[in-house]
Protein backbone atom coordinates (compact mmCIF):
# COMPACT_ATOMS: atom_id res chain seq x y z
CA UNK A 1 0.00 0.00 0.00
CA UNK A 2 1.16 3.40 -0.65
CA UNK A 3 0.41 6.88 1.24
CA UNK A 4 -0.64 8.46 -1.40
CA UNK A 5 -3.55 5.72 -2.65
CA UNK A 6 -5.55 7.16 0.52
CA UNK A 7 -8.07 9.38 0.40
CA UNK A 8 -9.17 11.36 3.80
CA UNK A 9 -10.92 9.56 5.24
CA UNK A 10 -10.00 6.48 3.52
CA UNK A 11 -9.03 3.39 3.78
CA UNK A 12 -7.14 0.57 2.03
CA UNK A 13 -5.91 -3.03 2.53
CA UNK A 14 -2.56 -4.59 2.59
CA UNK A 15 -0.68 -7.59 3.55
CA UNK A 16 2.80 -8.90 4.80
CA UNK A 17 4.20 -12.23 4.66
CA UNK A 18 2.72 -15.28 2.71
CA UNK A 19 2.28 -18.40 2.37
CA UNK A 20 -1.06 -19.37 3.95
CA UNK A 21 -1.55 -17.06 6.62
CA UNK A 22 0.06 -13.81 5.75
CA UNK A 23 -1.24 -10.93 7.95
CA UNK A 24 -3.98 -8.68 6.58
CA UNK A 25 -3.91 -5.20 7.28
CA UNK A 26 -5.31 -2.02 6.93
CA UNK A 27 -4.29 1.70 6.60
CA UNK A 28 -6.61 4.25 7.44
CA UNK A 29 -6.50 8.34 6.65
CA UNK A 30 -8.49 9.92 9.03
CA UNK A 31 -8.73 14.01 9.80
CA UNK A 32 -4.86 14.28 8.66
CA UNK A 33 -3.44 11.18 10.39
CA UNK A 34 -2.46 7.71 9.06
CA UNK A 35 -3.53 4.54 11.34
CA UNK A 36 -2.75 0.92 11.22
CA UNK A 37 -4.80 -2.01 12.16
CA UNK A 38 -5.24 -5.65 11.57
CA UNK A 39 -8.06 -6.09 8.90
CA UNK A 40 -9.85 -8.29 11.34
CA UNK A 41 -13.29 -8.00 12.88
CA UNK A 42 -12.99 -9.15 16.52
CA UNK A 43 -16.33 -10.33 16.83
CA UNK A 44 -16.51 -12.75 13.40
CA UNK A 45 -12.91 -13.12 13.29
CA UNK A 46 -12.97 -12.50 9.64
CA UNK A 47 -11.81 -9.46 7.72
CA UNK A 48 -13.48 -6.46 7.83
CA UNK A 49 -13.97 -5.50 4.22
CA UNK A 50 -15.56 -7.72 1.39
CA UNK A 51 -13.72 -5.30 -1.42
CA UNK A 52 -10.03 -3.80 -1.80
CA UNK A 53 -11.44 -0.14 0.17
CA UNK A 54 -14.73 -1.44 1.65
CA UNK A 55 -13.88 -0.22 4.81
CA UNK A 56 -15.88 3.15 5.81
CA UNK A 57 -19.70 3.43 6.28
CA UNK A 58 -21.41 5.52 3.63
CA UNK A 59 -21.47 8.92 5.09
CA UNK A 60 -17.34 7.74 5.68
CA UNK A 61 -17.41 8.51 9.97
CA UNK A 62 -16.41 4.79 10.80
CA UNK A 63 -15.44 1.75 9.85
CA UNK A 64 -17.56 -1.05 9.49
CA UNK A 65 -17.87 -4.68 9.49
CA UNK A 66 -19.02 -5.83 5.87
CA UNK A 67 -20.71 -8.91 7.16
CA UNK A 68 -22.11 -7.90 10.55
CA UNK A 69 -22.29 -4.13 10.71
CA UNK A 70 -19.94 -3.34 13.40
CA UNK A 71 -19.06 -0.02 13.25
CA UNK A 72 -15.57 0.99 14.78
CA UNK A 73 -13.86 4.85 15.16
CA UNK A 74 -11.41 5.24 12.38
CA UNK A 75 -8.80 7.01 15.03
CA UNK A 76 -8.18 4.57 17.74
CA UNK A 77 -10.34 1.32 16.06
CA UNK A 78 -12.62 1.02 18.90
CA UNK A 79 -15.52 -0.36 18.56
CA UNK A 80 -18.38 2.31 18.79
CA UNK A 81 -21.53 0.12 17.58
Amino acid sequence: ARLRDLDDPGALEFSVGGGDWPFRGVLVRWQGRVYAYANVCPHQRHPLNLTPRGFFTPDRDALICSSHGARFAPDTGLCIY
